[in-house]
C-alpha cells in the first residue's frame, strides 16, 4: 500500500453475545454488561467450564434475501452474513449511484472456531482410537472426506 492510499470505514456490523446490532452492543459495552452465561447449546456438565460467551436468539434469515441459499451455513458464516449486511446497510451502498464494486473491500474479523462444528465433532469421534487415547490420523482423514463439505462455508448470494 502506498502512502497515497486512502481507507475509509463507512459501515460496521456486529453479531456478538451482547447483541446483534451496533447500538445494542455498544451500549452494553459502555454499561459493562458481560456476555458470559452458562452454556446451553450443548450439555457442558462433564467439562471443567460450563460457561461461555454464546450468541443467543440470533436469526440470520433476517439479513439475507434468500435464506435457502445459506440453509447449511455454519454458525460462524451465519454471524458473518448478519454483520456484513449491517455494514453494507450502514454504509448506504444499496442503490448507490455510480458504485464501482471493484473499489469496495470488506474486512471481516470474527472469533474463529471450527466452521462446521457438528460434522467436525462427528469426524473426531469416528477417528478416536480408545486404545491409543488419541485421534487416528488416517481414520480422521477418511471420516473428514465423508463428513465435511469444503463448500459449506463459502456459499454466496448471487449478485
Amino acid at each position: 500500500m502506498n502512502r497515497d492510499t486512502r481507507i475509509v470505514i463507512t459501515g460496521m456490523g456486529w453479531i456478538t453475545p451482547l447483541g446483534h446490532d451496533l447500538d445494542t452492543v455498544w451500549s452494553k459495552l459502555a454499561e459493562g454488561v458481560s456476555g458470559i452465561r452458562p452454556i446451553e447449546r450443548f450439555d457442558a456438565s462433564s467439562f471443567p467450564t460450563t460457561f461461555g460467551a454464546t450468541v443467543r436468539d440470533y436469526d440470520f434469515t433476517a439479513y439475507v434475501k434468500d435464506p435457502a441459499l445459506h440453509a447449511h451455513a455454519g454458525k460462524n458464516s451465519q454471524f458473518a452474513l448478519g454483520a456484513a449486511r449491517q455494514a453494507w446497510d450502514q454504509a448506504g451502498l444499496d442503490g448507490a449511484a455510480g458504485l464501482d464494486r471493484r473499489r469496495i473491500g470488506m474486512y471481516l474479523g470474527a472469533g474463529e472456531g471450527v466452521l462446521d462444528f457438528d460434522n467436525y465433532a462427528k469426524t473426531d469421534i469416528e477417528a478416536w482410537d480408545d486404545a491409543a487415547r488419541a485421534l487416528n490420523p488416517l481414520r480422521w482423514a477418511e471420516a473428514a472426506m465423508r463428513n465435511l463439505d469444503p463448500w459449506r462455508e463459502i456459499e454466496q448470494e448471487p449478485n
